[in-house]
């Protein structure tokens, strides 16, 4: 499929009870919700000349429902990662036993967390017209992949303590 509006038929087609089959009935929904969203312009005009947090809450509002249902926190509000917080920090005392100042850590523009463990960020940049630029090359290429990396680490650790002690 390739055009919106066969997008729209095909769940326009699909009947979903909205309590025995909650999942199918909200992904439909969801679908709705960001292919009308395509439909009248809105991704776009707000990609070109929109804020980057405009663009996140728009593609992100629909999903945000179904995160919700899980149980999980989509956290948007500025915030370094706990597990990037932990890595810059680890070593933060001076040899003569002085504490070094706090090194702040990678902020995503989002943060999937549950129960204080984070499994998943994000980072978005409105259209560039010129083509990749500064920001994007840091914060999507350097910053988010480490900022991954930081989180599933810190997952792994806190596994093998709860394997070590059940």
């Amino acid at each position: 499929m390739t055009d919106v509006d066969q997008i729209w038929e095909v769940a326009e087609k699909a009947h979903f009870h909205p309590v025995k089959q909650f999942d199918l009935d909200f992904s439909k929904r969801m679908i709705w919700d960001i292919v009308s969203s395509y439909r009248w312009g809105h991704v776009y005009r707000t990609a070109v000349s929109g804020g980057e947090r405009d663009l996140i809450m728009l593609i992100w509002r629909a999903i945000d429902m179904y995160f919700q249902n899980l149980q999980v926190d989509a956290l948007r509000s500025d915030q370094q990662t706990l597990a990037g917080s932990a890595r810059c920090n680890e070593n933060r005392l001076y040899d003569d036993g002085h504490i070094k100042p706090k090194v702040s850590a990678c902020k995503p523009d989002l943060i999937l967390k549950k129960e204080q463990m984070e499994y998943g960020a994000s980072e978005n940049r409105g259209a560039d017209e010129a083509g990749i630029g500064s920001k994007e090359l840091i914060e999507k290429f350097i910053k988010l992949p480490k900022t991954l990396k930081d989180m599933a680490l810190r997952l792994l650790a806190d596994l093998d303590n709860e394997k070590e002690n059940p």
